[in-house]
């Protein structure tokens, strides 16, 4: 697990990284803690790097941390964000970057165990693979990757977030029926691995099947995809779909705090 660390006080960074150290050594040993002053010498640093997790401070002095975050969900970079902050007033922006959670300072090992844990349990989400069969011949991917499935004719046109990447496209033969019926076994291999967060697909249009964890907006006619991608929202299928996605949401979240 690789960890990225942008806080711009020397001691408390020097503080957290030893305490996400700590963590790392007792629970995912080999994981790596990577602490960084600023958020240009975190993006520098980004660009060879592939990180699991950004804990990122929000006061930052160049590019503050909500900016920060904005700009790489921009990218298209879904990686798990976490944000340190002193003001419970920021907590409510950090769910427009999609932020898996925040620390508020000072930071304790109790809540940072808690924050780690989920965001561990993310990064073995990727391990995954589905296995599909294209005329080319197998291709294996992450099944938390997968965005969603569109029907075309006997085929099915999977789409796949490769970020930073543009998506990916892979086309098969097989029916969006076969594919939804098939997709409660996947879930039961994730839920096998104590996974914490289990892909949910959704169907809102006949020629659909979406995965939720991709899903950046819900209308009342329409599904927002990560990639920007509009997915039609059934009149009839409306509900369903909103139940769902307020469910997965709840499991994102996690448990209440005490």
């Amino acid at each position: 697990m690789q960890i990225a660390l942008v806080e711009d006080n020397r001691q408390q960074r020097a503080y957290l990284k030893g305490l996400v150290e700590a963590w790392l050594e007792a629970h995912a040993p080999g994981g790596q803690v990577y602490a960084y002053p600023d958020s240009r010498s975190f993006l520098f640093a980004r660009e060879d790097l592939a990180f699991d997790l950004w804990i990122l401070d929000i006061l930052l002095p160049d590019i503050n941390g909500m900016d920060l975050a904005r700009q790489l969900r921009a990218e298209e970079d879904l990686t798990p964000l976490v944000f340190l902050t002193g003001e419970l007033s920021y907590v409510f922006e950090g769910y427009q970057v999609s932020a898996l959670d925040y620390l508020l300072k000072p930071v304790g090992e109790v809540e940072l165990d808690r924050v780690l844990t989920k965001a561990h349990a993310l990064a073995q989400d990727q391990q995954l693979d589905l296995v599909l069969a294209t005329e080319a011949g197998l291709i294996s991917r992450p099944l938390s990757q997968i965005m969603y499935a569109e029907a075309q004719g006997k085929y099915l046109e999977i789409h796949i977030n490769r970020r930073p990447q543009a998506t990916e496209v892979i086309r098969i033969r097989e029916s969006l029926e076969t594919w939804g019926q098939a997709w409660p076994q996947f879930q039961t291999l994730q839920q096998a691995g104590t996974r914490h967060l289990v892909d949910v697909l959704a169907q809102p249009h006949r020629s659909y099947l979406v995965n939720l964890r991709w899903l950046a907006k819900l209308s009342t006619t329409a599904l927002t995809m990560a990639d920007g991608s509009v997915i039609p929202l059934a009149r009839g299928r409306r509900q369903e779909v909103q139940a769902q996605y307020l469910a997965w949401c709840r499991r994102k979240a996690g448990p209440a705090r005490p």
